[in-house]
Formats: structure tokens, sequence, C-alpha cells
């Protein structure tokens, strides 16, 4: 069902909408910074969780490398390092 969509999470948008792909049953990936971060998303099939701060060229390397459909960025809006 289409190609999955990236979400650079850190926020409860990002984690409700992961889990709103997961019922529909499609592919997400979701980018997080921290261990603690990577605990609120649900594990399964659908949902794939990276974790670990990305500086811009990695960031351009993993949209590079992954074929996404659709990319959110749901980071905390006043995070400095996002």
């Amino acid at each position: 069902m289409g190609k999955p969509v990236l979400i650079f999470g850190g926020t409860s948008e990002g984690r409700r909408l992961a889990e709103r792909l997961e019922q529909e049953k499609r592919r997400c990936t979701v980018c997080v910074a921290t261990e603690y971060g990577e605990t609120l998303y649900p594990s399964s099939e659908y949902v794939n969780v990276v974790c670990g701060r990305m500086d811009m060229e990695q960031i351009g390397d993993f949209l590079k490398e992954g074929d996404f459909g659709t990319v959110v960025d749901a980071t905390h809006p006043y995070a400095v390092k996002a």
C-alpha cells in the first residue's frame, strides 16, 4: 500500500501518527533521538523505529537510502538539535 512514511518523532503527534499508520497497516519508519523516545512507539511489523541523533549529512543520506513516499517533521518545536 504505497511507499512507507518517514516520521522524525519527538512529539505526541508523531506517536499518534505512527499508531494510526499501524492501525491502517501502512509501513512507517520513525526516527527518534533517545532510547526513551524509542519506547513510546508501538513494536510491530509496520513500525520501524530508528534511535539516535543524526546531523544534516546523516539525515540526507538516510533520505537518499530510504524509499519514502512522505516525510513528516514531528519533532518538538523548541528542540535545538532537531
